[in-house]
């Protein structure tokens, strides 16, 4: 059957001004309306105005970035994960003590966030920023978890991720400085 193209919404692009607007708040987020209009030559309102607009279309993402070490999380860590397929292709995934089949990568990500860091001894001291899924790469997956302590990282490394079902292995890295934003 022959799809009728003309139904098909195209995601809506933005204009040569709110490119370059687009530019100066992805290399200084916090960079306000009037330096950017004078650096493209158009006045602080149209600045502004299309600064909404954007926020409205969802190409601006407005979250405010809290400094996790104020919240007691100091140390940024990464962790490269290597999954056993055989064993989650066997339904052997998750914690020895509960039941949950996990499948693959994605089913792994959302049960190390949703469980693993939640369990009681880690709540507390364990975020986990982000899970990213790699394809082609050295890992499987790879977490990016603040901590309160180096100890309290360990404990997550080696009691939590590393007694699920279906991790092969881990490497640990703590995270030293960020260049794009000066700090970790």
């Amino acid at each position: 059957m022959e799809q009728d193209h003309s139904q098909v919404k195209r995601k809506e692009m933005p204009n040569a001004r709110e490119l370059e607007i687009l530019w100066h708040l992805y290399r200084d987020p916090r960079k306000k309306d009037i330096p950017i209009a004078n650096e493209i030559g158009i006045n602080e309102s149209q600045v502004r105005y299309a600064r909404e607009a954007m926020i409205q279309r969802g190409w601006i993402k407005v979250n405010p970035r809290v400094d996790l070490s104020t919240l007691g999380f100091p140390e940024r860590y990464r962790v490269d994960i290597w999954i056993d397929q055989r064993q989650l292709k066997g339904k052997m995934g998750g914690m020895p003590q509960d039941e949950t089949k996990i499948e693959n990568q994605r089913e792994m990500a959302l049960y190390l966030i949703n469980k693993v860091a939640k369990r009681a001894e880690f709540k507390s001291n364990i975020l986990i920023e982000d899970i990213l899924i790699l394809l082609g790469g050295p890992a499987d997956l790879t977490v990016i978890v603040r901590a309160t302590t180096n100890d309290a990282m360990l404990d997550f490394v080696t009691e939590g991720l590393r007694m699920c079902g279906g991790i092969e292995k881990t490497a640990t890295c703590l995270e030293q400085r960020s260049y794009l934003t000066g700090t970790l």
